[in-house]
This record gives C-alpha cells, sequence and structure tokens, in this order.
C-alpha cells in the first residue's frame, strides 16, 4: 500500500470496518457507487479479486459479521496472494476515529499466525481506544478488558424520505 492510497469501503478490510461503525449517512454515496461499479464490472470475471458486494443484503452481512467479531478480514481481496486485517479504533465518545490494519501474505494471515495476528491487533487497537479516552467494558467471567463496542450507528432519514 501506497500512502494516500484509497481502499474500497465494501471490499477492503478497513473499509469494512468503516463502514460498520460509521453512520450510513456518512457511507451512502460511496456505497452506492461501488454498487454500481460492481454491477457495471460483472461481465469481467477475469479482472476481479474481491467479492462482489452488490446488493444491501451484502452489505447487511459485512456489518453483522464485523459487529460480531470485532474485525474485518479480506483475503485475495486488493492484491492477490494478500491478507488484510482491521480493527476500530474509537475515542472517548465512542464513535470511530480510525482502523488499525495488518497486511500480509495470506499464507501467512489465513494460515497458522491468524489467530495472533489478530488477538495482537485487537489488543493494540483496544489500547488506542482507552488512550483516546473510548469506555470500555469487562469481558464475561474474569478482569480481562475487550475492545470497546462503539455505540450502534442511528439511520437518519433522507430528506426525500421524511
Amino acid at each position: 500500500m501506497r500512502l494516500g492510497y484509497v481502499l474500497p469501503l465494501l471490499t477492503s478490510a478497513t473499509g469494512q470496518v468503516f463502514l460498520t461503525y460509521l453512520d450510513e449517512s456518512e457511507t451512502m454515496a460511496v456505497r452506492q457507487d461501488e454498487i454500481a461499479a460492481a454491477k457495471r464490472d460483472s461481465s469481467d470475471e477475469t479482472t476481479a479479486l474481491a467479492p462482489r458486494v452488490t446488493n444491501t443484503k451484502d452489505i447487511q452481512k459485512i456489518i453483522e459479521t464485523v459487529r460480531k467479531q470485532g474485525y474485518a478480514m479480506t483475503i485475495n481481496s486488493i492484491n492477490s496472494s494478500f491478507a488484510a486485517v482491521a480493527a476500530p479504533v474509537f475515542d472517548y465518545s465512542g464513535r470511530i476515529v480510525a482502523t488499525m490494519t495488518v497486511l500480509g501474505s495470506d499464507k501467512q494471515l489465513a494460515g497458522p499466525r491468524k489467530k495472533p495476528t489478530i488477538d495482537a491487533l485487537m489488543a493494540a487497537a483496544h489500547r488506542l481506544s482507552e488512550r483516546l479516552g473510548a469506555p470500555g467494558r469487562k469481558a464475561k467471567g474474569g478482569g480481562d478488558v475487550t475492545p470497546p463496542v462503539a455505540p450502534k450507528p442511528t439511520r437518519t432519514k433522507s430528506a426525500a424520505g421524511r
């Protein structure tokens, strides 16, 4: 990755974390653009690395998975033979302000190093969130602190929908 490279919202691990924790009104235009592009490009299967996200059902599945896991993972999505794992960083208000992302070989990140990498990434994102004042919560059955959980984004109505 080069500095300044803009990652896709729907098919990159970093984008999927922002998709999950930002308000829908903040991501709607990008969602629509990327869905339209995926539908346009659907005839050229040879250039597609990432799974196609072409409807709101696909988006909802991504959001549910990221919320359940607390992180997003993509394999062979942006570059062949690469994987990415991204975790959210929250501020004092519980709002996402950044992601921390680990990139590497799909054989390593999706293989034997998957769990230790995800554990280290989640711990680092949690520590940074704590330093930014994010509210945390205790894990079940012990004193371990789990990564903060941001409040569920509220859905705003568009002017046309009022």
